[in-house]
């Protein structure tokens, strides 16, 4: 085994000039056409191009959601302790625009700024309310 990578060794180390470039032209050429083979493959058994199937996935979650504007402000959480919600999303004079509520941690990351934030909007248990129920929350540049 050792006497064949000594010999491939000694016999790529004589190629130069004009041999060197053909060479590797040709190993250019056999691996593009071996990622062509295998994109081909991929594509046949997935159905078609994956990143198209993916962007037209992700413009369908963006437009399900309704979208509100505002500073996300905490509450506290006794003031609806049958519904799980601590923050409240206010406009820029301070006023209540909706109830605020997700299933994991990106309203605590997001308390004190102003974001834009999606997601779908259900009542409180007793029905006088609207919460969102947060799935994107989008920070903006308060300085433009």
């Amino acid at each position: 085994m050792i006497n064949l990578l000594k010999t491939l060794h000694d016999r790529a180390e004589e190629y130069k000039g004009k041999r060197l470039l053909v060479l590797l032209a040709i190993i250019f050429v056999i691996f593009a056409l071996l990622g062509i083979f295998f994109g081909y493959i991929v594509s046949t058994y997935t159905g078609g191009n994956i990143t198209e199937k993916l962007s037209r996935e992700s413009n369908v979650k963006d437009q399900t959601g309704t979208i509100y504007e505002g500073r996300i402000s905490y509450i506290d959480s006794n003031t609806y302790p049958n519904d799980n919600i601590s923050y409240i999303l206010l406009d820029k004079n301070g006023k209540q625009i909706i109830l605020l509520r997700a299933q994991d941690q990106k309203l605590v990351v997001a308390e004190g700024y102003f974001a834009k934030v999606t997601g779908s909007v259900v009542k409180t248990i007793d029905g006088k309310k609207d919460v969102l129920e947060v799935a994107v929350v989008i920070l903006k540049n308060v300085s433009n």
